[in-house]
């Protein structure tokens, strides 16, 4: 499978990327014009798009990837094509807010799913690092003082920049010194943060996260018992320390997150979505189509009874898509985590592979939604990655010379 592309339009669309997330954390900061975040936007939609311009050749995308990575763009077309409330108005508003990008972006990662771009993407999620870091200390008091306007400000810049800390946490060994202190910066400041305001998916997320880590450590980079005896300790002593820490203190420094430890924010929800899509029925198998709503009555502050987005991501495609989008999300995931688990020989592939459990197990969590930004491209060109039997073939020596 290999794809030919310029690395002129790989730098382009990395940019675009990059701006198009500039003008979506605007749109949670208050005071910026609504149509000063659309310029922005527009400029990174526009750039993304000179992918599409010159026709390019695609080698090798046959066999099993072939037939399910067809089957999903396909499916994904339709849910666009799904669209009973087209207007000018929602054309714009599926342009700008990641619902056109989204379905298409599958496509447009294709073409840089090559590990020789591996740089490229490093330095990506590098600026989105030090981009996190300066928005959260210019807008820190707001973000903690700002009621539910600075919690959606923060969630807003923890989705679109700060989610890359994970991929960062996973493959840290690729990352230089800079890279390795703004990962641990931006790590630090998006779990602070979220302990003050209590978000509990946030801090699962990562700790999870820290874990599949340290268990791939233990079982493929650590050799020796007296090493793995050592991490074990070490885990150990600072797991009973956070316990005895967060036993005593945490109720003073962290009430808001103990009030909501035991809170139930998703069974309503769900109750109310699988009441109006029911379990086996026609839509639940293909969806109601970009524009898809569902019956949900009293959740919503502003008082309409529909909702066009769930917090949970499965249900997000089960809604816009039905099961059948789920089932090739998974055809085409699963199998990809099994070939870079078990059948590589480099740990790359095998990060790139965990990284897709974290992501695909998350699609469950309460908060995670399914949306154009930097954790989806990272799975994408993950999932891609670990299809290539070549890279899997690599020892880490090699990998490492063509990252470099």
């Amino acid at each position: 499978m290999k794809v030919i592309m310029p690395r002129c339009k790989i730098k382009l669309f990395l940019v675009g990327f990059y701006i198009f997330t500039i003008g979506v954390c605007f749109m949670s900061i208050p005071g910026i014009p609504i149509f000063m975040n659309r310029f922005i936007q527009l400029i990174g939609i526009n750039l993304i798009l000179l992918v599409f311009i010159k026709r390019m050749s695609y080698r090798g995308i046959n066999g099993y990837l072939g037939l399910i990575f067809c089957l999903f763009i396909l499916w994904q077309i339709i849910i666009i094509a799904r669209d009973d409330k087209f207007s000018l108005w929602n054309f714009q508003r599926y342009l700008f807010t990641p619902g056109y990008l989204l379905y298409l972006a599958p496509i447009m990662i294709y073409k840089i799913a090559d590990l020789s771009n591996f740089k490229y993407i490093l330095f990506l999620v590098l600026c989105l690092y030090k981009t996190f870091v300066f928005f959260i200390v210019l807008l820190f008091p707001f973000i903690i003082m700002g009621g539910n306007s600075g919690l959606n400000c923060y969630e807003s810049l923890n989705a679109s920049l700060a989610t890359a800390t994970l991929f960062g946490i996973l493959i840290q060994n690729y990352l230089n010194k800079e890279g390795k202190r703004w990962l641990f910066v931006a790590s630090i400041l998006a779990l602070i943060i979220a302990l003050i305001l209590g978000r509990r998916s946030i801090i699962i997320t990562y700790l999870v996260t820290i874990v599949f880590y340290q268990l791939y450590r233990y079982k493929y980079v650590l050799v020796s018992f007296k090493h793995k005896l050592k991490v074990v300790l070490v885990w150990l002593f600072i797991g009973v320390s956070l316990f005895l820490f967060l036993k005593f203190l945490g109720p003073v420094l962290f009430g808001r997150l103990f009030d909501r430890m035991m809170d139930d924010t998703r069974s309503v929800v769900e109750l109310s979505f699988f009441a109006d899509i029911i379990p086996g029925s026609y839509e639940f198998w293909v969806g109601r189509g970009i524009s898809g709503t569902y019956y949900a009555p009293g959740i919503e502050e502003n008082g309409t009874d529909y909702r066009e987005h769930i917090e949970s991501g499965y249900l997000e495609l089960i809604l816009k898509g039905g099961g059948t989008f789920v089932l090739l999300y998974l055809l085409l995931t699963i199998p990809a985590v099994i070939l870079g688990l078990f059948y590589s020989k480099n740990n790359f592939c095998r990060l790139a592979a965990i990284y897709c459990i974290i992501y695909s197990g998350f699609l469950y969590g309460i908060g995670s939604y399914f949306s154009f930004g930097i954790r989806y491209l990272l799975l994408i060109y993950c999932v891609l990655i670990c299809y290539k039997k070549t890279y899997r073939g690599m020892s880490d020596y090699e990998i490492s010379n063509i990252i470099k």
